[in-house]
């Protein structure tokens, strides 16, 4: 339980040439991201000091538990967090916009702290998109006859879950194929869309499932 994004994909993505061209935009949205959004980012084991992997292989990150304090950290007790209906790239109120039924509703992503800690914990679990992997891995029933392999990442809704959304676009418009959905709605990949779109020159009408 808990907010995520799924990605169905072939076995191999594509040629070399085009799975590079993939790991290079992710490369441009995790630069923006850290570097302009101010969202610390690390290799898929969110390994203090490490930095997210986008080579001709693979693209492996996560959010990292060095998220600096300020805008995306909280000091507040927040428990299995989702998004709430007006939650928005925006500097909002109150972080915290009441309860679901497993948990809290945030009205941003945010990485919580504990008290007096200097950094807050900004990773959940990884996306892990390697241009080829067995293809006997993770099925489910419906993709069988499409041949497609399920993959999927809990983010939390902790900061990195922008930069998330935003790659899993990149993959769409690379790779066609793939299916892309999300426990999300159409409001909480707007910021990826637009980050896409500013940086990339596409995004805004990608298709995701909700």
């Amino acid at each position: 339980m808990g907010y995520s994004h799924y990605w169905n994909r072939p076995a191999v993505l594509g040629t070399e040439d085009q799975f590079e061209s993939f790991s290079n935009d992710c490369k441009k949205i995790f630069n923006y991201c850290e570097n302009v959004m101010g969202i610390k980012l690390a290799d898929g084991s969110a390994a203090i000091g490490s930095a997210p992997i986008a080579d001709k292989n693979e693209v492996f990150f996560n959010g990292s538990d060095e998220q600096p304090l300020g805008f995306w950290t909280t000091y507040e007790d927040i428990s299995i967090p989702w998004p709430s209906p007006s939650a928005s790239l925006t500097e909002p109120d109150e972080i915290v916009g009441g309860d679901w039924i497993a948990g809290t509703l945030v009205n941003k992503r945010v990485a919580p702290c504990e008290n007096l800690a200097s950094v807050a914990q900004g990773s959940y679990e990884a996306v892990d998109i390697a241009r080829c992997i067995p293809s006997d891995g993770l099925k489910m029933d419906e993709y069988i006859e499409k041949n497609l392999l399920f993959q999927s990442c809990k983010t939390a809704y902790r900061p990195y879950d922008l930069t998330v959304t935003a790659v899993l676009i990149a993959l769409k418009h690379y790779f066609p194929i793939c299916e892309i959905s999300s426990n999300g709605e159409e409001k909480d990949w707007l910021d990826g869309r637009i980050l896409c779109n500013n940086i990339l020159g596409y995004g805004l009408n990608i298709e995701i499932n909700f």
